[in-house]
């Protein structure tokens, strides 16, 4: 079982219970029908600030806070002295509206107070905060900011958070001891190059003039520039944000009237069967012949002075340029001077080669390979003499 909480609960009552007996307010006078009750609760110690210190500047914030006379405020000094006797610390601090919503449940009060207060370099800060018991909803906030010792922290800063957080204008010797007010300034990109009234700045708390209007600009390369005009109340702290946009960057200009361009030639359709006339000094499709390629399969026949050639290749891509590899071979009968005999050359051999082939279907073939030569006389056909020669292929075609 919890007991704390039991416990804590049982204290608070045993306060509204007695104070309710008792029939006084915070300043032991008789509370007035028309003023909601209310109740501080210590504030949370930030950074720069001891747990002494907020408790001690809580106190002196609850005395400023009821001398402006607009709620019954349970006073601070007869809560720790009852909690006292229950060993109970009133320095605990609330630092969210559910805890301070759950306080003032117990306490039986329309309003509870809560807050922080913390130090960053020579600026002491308070946040305060007023949430209504039965919404649970905050109804005021203020924040008070002040380049000053923890002595003017106390004396001025206490008082002058009091008349904000009650919705009240600051008095005239209370202002004037605000000397200073602060811009909390952010840009984007973060590279920005960012400026208060003409001067470099780095993004952060900057202490400016109070009641005055201020000049922030921010620039960066590339982003519209951007100017603002912000003023701030003395001792107020007041966010400023810039974000910058990208430059507009207008489309080139473009010709009147539009310039089209030219259509390009249908592609070729892609067939299964080639028909290309060649001519040229070739030993597959001598000097002038005919191809038919099946895919990728070519055969081709031509003449030769002489006789016939004969060719067959593989081509490694059907429709387009392409690599080949393939077989020739001639058979030409040549007459010896005399008349009386002749020779006959027969040829067969291997060729590798490329052919262009152009979109239009013009073609270009040019081969290389190496091949024997067997020739006989009329004679003596039995007898045969060989040696090796090399193959040729170029040729000009046009696929059809």
């Amino acid at each position: 079982m919890n007991t704390s909480g039991i416990h804590y609960g049982l204290v608070l009552l045993s306060i509204s219970t007695l104070l309710a007996l008792s029939g006084l307010d915070a300043r032991g006078q008789a509370p007035s029908p028309d003023r909601p009750t209310c109740a501080i609760l210590t504030f949370q110690a930030g950074a720069g600030v001891s747990s002494p210190e907020a408790d001690m500047l809580s106190d002196r914030f609850a005395i400023e806070f009821d001398k402006l006379g607009q709620y019954k405020l349970i006073a601070r000094v007869r809560m720790k002295d009852l909690l006292a006797v229950q060993a109970f610390s009133t320095s605990k601090a609330c630092a969210a509206s559910e805890c301070a919503v759950e306080a003032g449940q117990m306490l039986g009060v329309r309003y509870m107070v809560y807050g922080s207060i913390g130090k960053i370099g020579e600026i002491y800060s308070i946040n305060s905060f007023m949430v209504d018991v039965e919404t649970g909803a905050q109804v005021r906030s203020a924040t008070t900011d002040l380049r000053c010792r923890i002595e003017e922290a106390l004396t001025v800063l206490m008082a002058a958070n009091a008349h904000g957080l009650a919705g009240l204008e600051l008095p005239p010797a209370l202002a004037a001891k605000l000397t200073d007010a602060f811009f909390n300034v952010s840009a984007s990109p973060a590279n920005a190059r960012v400026e208060l009234d003409g001067t470099a700045i780095v993004p952060g708390i900057v202490a400016v003039s109070p009641d005055e209007f201020h000049t922030i600009s921010v620039s960066l390369p590339g982003y519209q520039s951007a100017t603002i005009r912000r003023r701030t109340a003395p001792g107020s702290t007041l966010d400023v944000d810039v974000r910058l946009e990208p430059e507009y960057r207008p489309p080139a200009a473009q010709p009147w009237p539009p310039q089209r361009p030219a259509p390009e030639p249908p592609p070729r359709k892609t067939r299964d069967i080639y028909v290309s006339p060649r001519v040229g000094l070739s030993m597959s499709s001598g000097l002038a012949g005919l191809e038919i390629q099946i895919k990728n399969i070519a055969v081709s026949a031509g003449v030769l002075p002489g006789g016939p050639a004969l060719g067959a290749r593989i081509y490694f891509t059907q429709d387009k340029s392409s690599w080949f590899i393939g077989v020739c071979g001639y058979s030409v009968e040549e007459a010896e001077q005399d008349d009386e005999t002749s020779v006959t050359d027969n040829a067969v051999g291997a060729l590798l080669g490329y052919r262009w082939r152009s979109p239009g279907g013009w073609e270009l073939s040019l081969g290389l390979g190496v091949g024997s030569l067997a020739y006989t006389e009329e004679e003596d056909a039995e007898e045969a003499e060989s040696e090796v020669m090399p193959m040729i292929d170029l040729a000009i075609g046009y696929a059809l």
